[in-house]
């Protein structure tokens, strides 16, 4: 399901990976060159990152020639972004496949390979995937500095800091140490979280927490998306419970009665309730004492 949902069918009759494609068109900080083939790439790729066009097709779709299409290339594996895996049929040198490791958003390779490309494409080893990973926050950084210099704000590094430590003490022991350090190099995707408008207090840390305690065997954690659906579930669950509450509460003169004036009807509703009983009581008593 969650692979028909991140391709659709594009206008040229092939499948286009949109989550990739919005991933490619919102990075920061690359050249044109680079980021137009980042986006041809992304939109080729399947649901673990991965295709395999010639570089006569990604000229001719970019309009630039074969060797500005290395160029970019070379630009891309530089940072982090793309790593490209040489293969050969019957002898011969075919198309590489291109790996897209920045999109944190694609599932990891099959531990027996690429289920159309075989054994031979797989995961990167872990040492490798955290420097793509730190060569990518380069970036990253080099991006918030373009965008801080053009007067937007931009947060203290030991504010990202405490909030990243908060997270991974939510945790707790439900994550490995490799996975601790996938997640503390994936601190854009997290400070993303922040400025989507969900509260750090009251939003994400209860899921981590949550999550902590009813981890289910699954596959390495590489990124904090892992975790995103759920904090926007549990987001809008909050949401729909303030709603419920703001309906129950009573009104007075248009606003909601304060916590003082709700015991305050609630006595007088008692008091006249006792009055009433009481008044009954003693009409009893008086027709009984009169027979």
């Amino acid at each position: 399901m969650r692979a028909r949902k991140a391709l659709s069918r594009s206008s040229s009759g092939g499948y286009l990976n949109l989550e990739a494609t919005k991933w490619a068109s919102k990075l920061g900080g690359l050249p044109a060159g680079p980021k137009s083939l980042l986006r041809v790439l992304a939109g080729r790729s399947d649901i673990y990152g991965c295709c395999w066009p010639r570089q006569e097709a990604l000229s001719a779709e970019i309009g630039c020639s074969v060797r500005s299409i290395r160029s970019y290339m070379r630009a891309l594996e530089t940072f982090g972004l793309v790593r490209s895996i040489g293969r050969c049929r019957q002898l011969k040198r075919n198309s590489n496949i291109y790996h897209l490791l920045g999109w944190r958003g694609r599932q990891s390779l099959p531990a027996w390979g690429h289920p159309v490309q075989g054994q031979y494409v797989k995961e990167p080893t872990t040492p490798l995937l955290l420097d793509a990973m730190r060569r990518q926050n380069l970036l990253t950084e080099a991006a918030r500095i373009a965008e801080h210099n053009n007067n937007t704000e931009l947060l203290t590094t030991l504010a990202e800091e405490e909030a990243l430590e908060r997270c991974l003490e939510a945790l707790g022991g439900s994550v490995l140490e490799q996975e601790r350090e996938f997640l503390r190099l994936d601190w854009p995707a997290l400070r993303e979280l922040l400025d989507q408008g969900y509260s750090l207090d009251a939003h994400i840390l209860p899921v981590l927490r949550t999550k902590a305690q009813s981890r289910r065997p699954v596959g390495v954690i590489r990124s904090w998306n892992y975790f995103a659906k759920a904090i926007a579930e549990y987001a809008i669950e909050k949401k729909k419970e303030a709603k419920r509450a703001s309906r129950m509460t009573p009104y007075r003169n248009g606003r909601p009665a304060s916590a003082s004036n709700e015991a305050e009807q609630r006595g007088l509703q008692q008091a006249l309730t006792d009055m009433i009983q009481n008044r009954c009581t003693r009409e009893k008593r008086k027709r009984t004492s009169s027979t």
